[in-house]
Formats: C-alpha cells, sequence, structure tokens
C-alpha cells in the first residue's frame, strides 16, 4: 500500500515556513533598526563633540577678555585700594594729631606691634602693665619726666620689664596689692597667671581650670590681698579670688548680662555690676589689714531701666551710675545701710551731647572731685558734684576705648583703645 501525504502536514510545514520567514523579518528590522539607533547616536556624539569644541572655544575667549579686563581693573582696584589706605592712614594721623595736641595729654607708651588689650596702674602710680594680643606682657617703670610734654626727656621710652605669656594673651591685668607682681587673666582660656616683676620676669603661678564661662572683663587686685573678678554678657558671676586662683566668695547678679564692674579704688570695700537688668546691687567686702574675709550686701541703687556703667567714689561715700535712656545719677551710699537706711538719690541729669548719649563706662578721680565718662573712643571728664562739663577729649584712639586705669596717685590716668598705643593722660584739678 503507497503512502500519501495529509492535507493537515502539508499546512504544518507551511506555517513553519511562514513563521521562519515572519522571524527573519523581525530580526532584520531589529537589526535595522539598531545599525540606525547606532549612527544615530554615533553622529550625535560627534556634533555635541563639535559644540563643546566650540562652546569651549568660546569661554576660552570669553576668559580671555576678562582676564585682560580683570588685570586692568586689578590696577584700579589696586590705585583705589592704595588711595583708601592713605585715607584712613591721614585720618588716623589727624585722630592721633589731635588726641596729642591735646592741653591733658601726656605720653603714650612705645613698642606694640599688635593691638593693646588691657592696661594697668599700680598703688603707687609709678608702674604700668601693658598686655597686647601678641601676648607680650610689660611691665613699665614711670619717671616724672614721663608726665611732662615739656620735659626734653619725655619722649624716652621708659625702662621696662617683659614676658611672653605662655597660653594666651590676656582680656585684663592688674598688679598685687604690694606692687611686686602681675595678676592677668587669658582672653580665651580664662586662666590666671601670676608673674614676677623682675628681670627676667618669671610665671609664679597658671591657674588649671578657667575662672569663668566668658571673657573677663573686669579684675581688680591691688585694693585688696585678693582678686575680684567679673565676666560678660549671659555670666553674671562676681568673684573673689585669692592670688592663687582660689575662690573665696562669689554672687550672681541675676541681671541677664553685665556691663561694667566696679570696685572701690582705695580699698574694694564696695563692688557694684551695671547690667541690662535695672538696678545696681552693691556688695560689701570686709576684713582686716587687706584681707578677705567676707562678701555681702550692703544696698541697693534703683533705676527704672538698665544701667550702662557705674563707679564708686574712692571714699565710699557716693556712687554714680549712667542708665540706658541716657540718664545719670549720683547717689548718696554714706548711710547706714546696716540698719536698712537706704541710699539717697542726689542728682539725676540727662545727657544731653549726643556723642556721650551712650556713655559705657565710668571712674573716679582719685580725689572724688571728677567723674571720667568714655563712650566709643571719646571721654568727657565732668565735675562729680554737678556733672558740668570739665573737659572733653574726642577721637583719643583710633577705635573704641576698652579699659581706663586710674592712677591711685591721683595725677593721671591711662587709657587703651583696640591699637597699639596706650595713653597716659593728666588729671584735671
Amino acid at each position: 500500500m503507497s503512502h500519501v501525504p495529509s492535507a493537515t502536514a502539508g499546512s504544518d510545514s507551511t506555517a513553519t515556513l511562514l513563521f521562519t520567514a515572519v522571524i527573519g523579518v523581525a530580526a532584520a528590522i531589529i537589526a535595522f533598526v539598531y545599525i540606525q539607533k547606532q549612527k544615530q547616536e554615533k553622529e550625535s556624539a560627534r556634533r555635541r563633540s563639535i559644540e563643546e569644541r566650540q562652546q569651549q572655544e568660546r569661554e576660552e575667549e570669553e576668559n580671555a577678555k576678562k582676564d585682560k579686563e580683570r588685570k586692568k581693573g586689578g590696577k584700579n582696584l589696586a590705585a583705589a585700594a592704595a588711595i583708601a589706605a592713605s585715607i584712613e592712614k591721614s585720618k588716623q594721623a589727624k585722630q592721633v594729631d589731635k588726641a596729642t595736641h591735646h592741653p591733658l595729654y601726656l605720653n603714650h607708651l612705645k613698642g606694640f606691634n599688635r593691638q593693646v588689650t588691657c592696661v594697668a596702674v599700680d598703688n603707687t602710680g609709678t608702674k604700668v602693665a601693658v598686655v597686647s594680643e601678641d601676648r607680650t606682657l610689660k611691665v613699665f617703670f614711670m619717671k616724672p619726666e614721663h608726665f611732662n610734654p615739656a620735659d626734653p626727656n619725655s619722649s624716652k621710652a621708659p625702662e621696662y620689664v617683659s614676658i611672653q605669656l605662655s597660653h594666651d594673651y590676656a582680656s585684663v591685668v592688674d598688679f598685687t596689692n604690694d606692687g611686686e607682681q602681675v595678676v592677668s587673666i587669658g582672653a580665651t582660656d580664662r586662666k590666671m597667671s601670676v608673674h614676677t616683676i623682675t628681670k627676667p620676669m618669671k610665671q609664679l603661678f597658671y591657674s588649671s581650670e578657667p575662672l569663668h564661662k566668658n571673657t573677663v572683663r573686669w579684675m581688680n587686685a591691688k585694693q585688696g590681698k585678693f582678686v575680684v573678678t567679673c565676666s560678660e554678657d549671659d555670666d553674671n558671676d562676681v568673684k573673689v579670688l585669692s592670688y592663687r586662683g582660689e575662690v573665696l566668695a562669689s554672687y550672681n547678679t541675676k541681671q541677664i548680662k553685665n556691663y561694667q564692674c566696679s570696685v572701690s579704688l582705695f580699698d574694694a570695700r564696695f563692688v557694684g555690676v551695671s547690667a541690662w537688668s535695672a538696678g545696681v546691687k552693691v556688695m560689701e567686702i570686709s576684713g582686716k589689714e587687706g584681707n578677705f574675709a567676707k562678701l555681702t550686701q550692703a544696698m541697693h541703687l534703683k533705676s527704672h531701666c538698665g544701667i550702662n556703667a557705674v563707679a564708686f567714689a574712692p571714699n565710699n561715700e557716693k556712687a554714680v551710675f549712667f542708665q540706658k535712656d541716657g540718664v545719670m545719677a549720683l547717689w548718696n551710699i554714706n548711710v547706714r545701710y546696716q540698719v536698712s537706711e537706704d541710699p539717697r538719690k542726689l542728682l539725676e541729669k540727662t545727657e544731653e551731647d549726643p556723642m556721650f548719649r551712650h556713655t559705657s563706662m565710668l571712674a573716679y578721680s582719685a580725689d572724688n572731685s571728677k567723674i571720667i565718662m568714655v563712650c566709643a573712643n571719646n571721654i568727657k571728664i565732668v565735675n562729680a558734684d554737678d556733672f558740668s562739663v570739665v573737659s572733653v577729649l574726642e577721637d583719643i584712639h583710633t577705635s573704641h576705648i576698652m579699659h581706663v586705669a586710674v592712677s591711685p596717685s591721683g595725677d593721671f590716668f591711662l587709657t587703651s583703645g583696640m591699637d597699639n598705643r596706650p595713653r597716659i593722660w593728666k588729671m584735671p584739678a
């Protein structure tokens, strides 16, 4: 029996061939599309390369133009900077000239290349301590000719001893009660150092811990055989320390922000702090022969607003403060506060001079008769009994006055600003 192919077998074979053909065509199309895509990508890459190269050439050309203009402008800027520096130098020279020609100007201490950070005068008025930002501590030995501009020897620098502070430049400096040593506190580490006034100077003590949370802005070490310190801003603690950094007593003003701490000039009997909050809490230090015994609250000087500055008369009979609103007030503090007798306000006067409307520091003369007012880089000296003007010293430093040190000897005071020229001024009679 012969074999005859069926119709079904033929159909399957045709379908297989058709399917294979379709697959082949699809593969060809995919291959074509892929090849075209590759060509397009290559062409796009080529065009991008050309465009990038052209853009780079344009940028290089533009930068060349800018460089040329910059060089030209740089010369102009350099010339402008030179002119500005010359103007500033001339301005400062005029300020210096203006200051040195004032009738109260006596001299300035030379030899500082960096900003002076603090100054102090000893109890005899014969030694002056100065610290600069490069950590140099100098103690000058002053002679009569240094306080007399008419003396031919006044221009000669006084003899001095010096030392490089080992850890930090000082924010405050003062002499010990006997004038044989110098106490300083670092501006950033807030640690106390004590040095001998010998040649060479020697470090006797350096505290292991910071004394305050913030930079110490006020320190008194010569009025008693102890140190009174006060920090700034929100560090409201006032501390009484030994010359070896031991805390003998402390109190917190609780007045948000401290401004100025004042201590009685001769005996450190009264301590007070002007602050953001109203009023001054007057504390009393008691003891015998300059030794510390205890710290107690004596009285309260009332005000209706915060106080910028405060000072006590050296005889401990009067106090003065300057309010934020420009009002200065004089107080009688020679009262029996032990039996709750309140201090009495003697005088109140609004400062009319815009230059001193924001007075930030006050200090009494050693004879109780004058008050030094400090605002920016200006000083006004007034009579202590009625605030009448005695003298005005304008632009005495090229920047804000940071420290005023009144000599207990009574004949001069020292100022330092954020420059390198601590200046000596005659205290008017």
